[in-house]
């Protein structure tokens, strides 16, 4: 955690990363997400902590549907990539998926 925390423009101090999503096949087909601030505190709480932390463990058969838990999660990361730009960073939305 440490480490993402860190990552940030070195000349302006700017929070460029949103969010870490660690994900990994669930073991018993129940899909869960753990979100490792508080809830208040966590991407759908009232006051998200940038960046967010969150390992989800997936049924891979469900996950693109729209009630996924992991769908409802990476919509609300990408709003708080949204909304955290201004005018003039609208177009330089960037999503890294590494695996």
């Amino acid at each position: 955690m440490k480490y993402i925390h860190g990552i940030h423009d070195k000349a302006t101090g700017h929070q460029q990363t949103v969010a870490l999503i660690v994900i990994n096949p669930t073991s018993d087909l129940e899909e869960r997400t753990r979100h490792f601030h508080s809830e208040s505190y966590s991407i759908h709480g009232s006051s998200p902590v940038i960046p967010a932390l969150l390992v989800s463990s997936l049924d891979f058969t469900t996950a693109e549907l729209q009630a996924s838990d992991f769908h409802s999660n990476i919509i609300k990361v990408l709003e708080l990539v949204t909304n955290m730009q201004n005018i003039n960073e609208k177009e330089k939305v960037k999503l890294s998926i590494v695996a």
